[in-house]
């Protein structure tokens, strides 16, 4: 066959391909998906949670849960949770140099108001966290 006949299928062919209905509604289709996503996804992950606002009532016959309960919820009971929380992150990831300084100065940074969120997703049982397996 000469190259001649060979364009005119190909044309042909493609022609057939793009005028299908399949392929113009797909199209069309997936740039509209795409506006959808880029247009929806910044507002669903910065919508604001709930906040639960309210008083919490414990009823310890023993007396021995509530003290130790009033202790742990001081702000500098959370920020010295934090704290060891994020030198033990630092030590786990193998990152370098005075993890204490930097572990105070991102207490610090971060605020007292955004210690008990930080707080409550940092919460791990002591000897929890993965050992490094190879050094870097």
């Amino acid at each position: 066959m000469s190259p001649k006949k060979i364009a005119l299928v190909a044309g042909r062919e493609f022609m057939a391909a793009v005028t299908n209905k399949g392929f113009l509604i797909g199209l069309l289709i997936m740039p509209a998906m795409f506006a959808l996503i880029v247009a929806v996804m910044p507002r669903l992950m910065t919508s604001n949670a709930t906040v639960v606002r309210g008083d919490v009532a414990v009823i310890d016959l023993t007396g021995r849960v509530a003290p130790l309960l009033r202790e742990s919820i001081t702000p500098e009971a959370i920020r010295a949770r934090l704290e060891r929380n994020i030198a033990r992150a630092l030590n786990a990831s193998g990152v370098s140099g005075d993890a204490a300084a930097r572990t105070g100065a991102m207490a610090r940074a971060i605020g007292p108001g955004s210690l008990r969120g930080l707080a409550r997703s940092c919460r791990k049982p002591a000897g929890t966290w993965p050992a490094r397996s190879s050094p870097r």
